[in-house]
């Protein structure tokens, strides 16, 4: 009992003697100091065994399992929401009432939580707490700390239903997910592009200005977008960190060793919602899914003179979608062709046949020439 007290009475005293080693963050118990060093190391030791799902902290990994027992007691009487506890509800209540109890004493700006103006004072105070010790970049919020040590583990979490796509923070995944929505609210003022993030517009829109403010120290090259001059600059230190476990092939990007791995695996993410095909690359699937849309007919004026006086019902404008080795003039001759192939659905789509090119090393098919010498590649 007694400890029970020093410990309450450190809230008084604002007593905080246990400090982090590795940032500036002090805490009033020992115990608590474990759990936020925890943020740095990257252990979670407390396991849920009914979603997979792993904390830092005991207090919110009990207040996690609350969720798969379904006792969430407090209810908001403005909406159906209801919490595991009160003080989650008080938070969600100001969201009906507007109040914005917590305000900065440095700009004015007021929040509805008190961890949101905490993370805003490290705007002015260029507080960044958390430190990657791989590389020692620095962050002023933990789920920020925590997105980038997945940058060096290599884990993505956060699954795309729709396309197997994976991502190892939240933002680029719901970000991902508006491409699938087709939610494009930024438009371009030269062109008719639309765009799902105001960064990408402006990167868009130095292709119209000519600007290209990534300039490369070892060559007169010049980018539009700082990505491109980190994928250039492997030109030049010829650096490939990243090898794959099966056959120790390396590669100087991420994502191709992602592709390559799916040689391995078999894997075949991206599927055409129209047949059965399932490919290796997403830039495949786009291709295969040109087969699908009837080519646009020429204008008579743009019509080559060999062609002008060709009907336009006997140029060849439609490809089978199971072979992709032939075009057609009307779609009924493609229906018709496409008959001969006598493809039933089945259950299982990796039984399919894909195409009369194969890989003479992982027995993988291809509809296209093309598409086999990529796969080679990898």
């Amino acid at each position: 009992m007694a400890i029970c007290l020093r410990i309450h009475m450190t809230q008084h005293s604002g007593e905080r003697p246990h400090s982090c080693p590795h940032c500036s963050k002090s805490y009033p118990t020992l115990s608590k100091l474990k759990v936020h060093q925890r943020s740095h190391t990257g252990e979670k030791p407390y396991f849920c065994a009914e979603c997979g799902k792993s904390f830092a902290d005991p207090s919110v990994y009990r207040k996690h399992r609350r969720n798969h027992q379904g006792h969430r007691p407090y209810s908001c009487q403005q909406c159906s929401k209801t919490y595991t506890e009160l003080k989650d509800l008080k938070n969600h209540e100001r969201s009906h009432t507007g109040e914005k109890p917590y305000l900065c004493s440095d700009c004015g700006k007021a929040f509805s939580r008190s961890s949101s103006l905490a993370c805003h004072l490290r705007i002015h105070s260029q507080s960044k707490p958390y430190q990657c010790e791989q590389c020692g970049k620095g962050f002023t919020q933990l789920s920020s700390y925590q997105s980038h040590l997945r940058t060096h583990s290599g884990e993505k979490p956060f699954l795309c239903p729709q396309c197997g796509k994976m991502f190892s923070d939240p933002s680029s995944f719901r970000r991902h997910q508006r491409a699938h929505q087709g939610f494009k609210p930024y438009p371009c003022d030269k062109c008719t592009k639309k765009f799902r993030q105001p960064a990408d517009l402006a990167v868009h829109q130095r292709v119209h200005s000519g600007q290209r403010p990534y300039k490369c120290q070892n060559c007169d090259k010049a980018f539009v977008a700082s990505w491109d001059l980190r994928r250039h600059m492997l030109v030049h230190t010829g650096l490939r960190p990243f090898s794959c476990t099966d056959c120790g092939k390396s590669f100087a990007e991420r994502s191709s060793l992602n592709k390559h791995r799916r040689v391995h695996s078999g894997e075949r993410p991206f599927k055409c919602q129209m047949c059965f095909k399932s490919f290796v690359m997403s830039s495949s699937l786009r291709k295969h899914e040109r087969t699908h849309i009837p080519e646009r007919p020429m204008r008579q004026e743009q019509a080559p003179e060999s062609e002008q006086n060709v009907p336009q019902n006997t140029r060849q404008q439609f490809s089978c979608v199971h072979c992709d080795m032939i075009t057609f003039g009307t779609w009924e001759e493609v229906q018709a062709h496409t008959s001969l192939h006598a493809i039933s659905p089945p259950s299982d789509s990796t039984n399919i046949r894909i195409g009369p090119f194969i890989c003479e090393t992982c027995q993988a098919e291809f509809a296209q020439l093309s598409e086999l010498q990529a796969h080679e590649k990898l």
